[in-house]
């Protein structure tokens, strides 16, 4: 456990190095889908993001309601926002199991990318409601998966991209519903 609080996450800042006004355990969050919304549109939009690279199933398939969940971690380097998620999965014995092209592998595969671009619009609506002064080119961070089991690895099992803001907004604008 030690080790995983030592690995640097953002700006040389480590779990062990985090202030507690810094970080934000196990936020919840609630999305409002605009009405009509489809499977397809919905993908097309998470497309604005660069890494991602998702899975259409069925275009036509409605979507309803609210994406709901929790994220891992939210935290602040002192200038950026990054969300943060644990995973424990189990890619191999082998340090070289947690380079990146393996965590690229398991994050297509488990869907992860999607849950990621998920998390990142949750951070950008919530910045948006909390931070008067909110500017997401200036206050995003990353999206961080950190494989737990990859300490070894020259990764030290950290997958991570960029939340670019103004994909978020574009997302934002095609699903949700507008704040207020």
């Amino acid at each position: 456990i030690e080790r995983i609080r030592q690995v640097p996450l953002a700006n040389n800042q480590t779990l062990a190095s985090l202030a507690p006004l810094q970080k934000r355990p196990e936020p919840q969050f609630q999305l409002p889908l605009k009405t009509g919304l489809t499977h397809g549109q919905f993908h097309h939009a998470a497309q604005a993001l660069p890494w991602y690279q998702g899975l259409e199933r069925d275009p036509a398939w409605p979507l309803r309601g609210q994406l709901m969940g929790f994220i891992d971690l939210i935290f602040t380097d002192g200038q950026r926002f990054h969300v943060l998620d644990y995973k424990t999965n189990w890619l191999g014995a082998a340090p070289s199991a947690y380079e990146v092209p393996s965590l690229d592998a398991c994050m297509l595969d488990a869907h992860y990318d999607l849950q990621a671009a998920i998390y990142g619009l949750a951070l950008h609506r919530f910045l948006q409601l909390k931070l008067p002064d909110y500017s997401p080119t200036e206050h995003l961070g990353d999206v961080i998966y950190f494989f737990c089991r990859g300490l070894d690895a020259s990764s030290q099992g950290l997958w991570r991209r960029h939340l670019d803001g103004a994909a978020l907004s574009e997302m934002e604008e095609q699903i949700l519903c507008p704040i207020g």
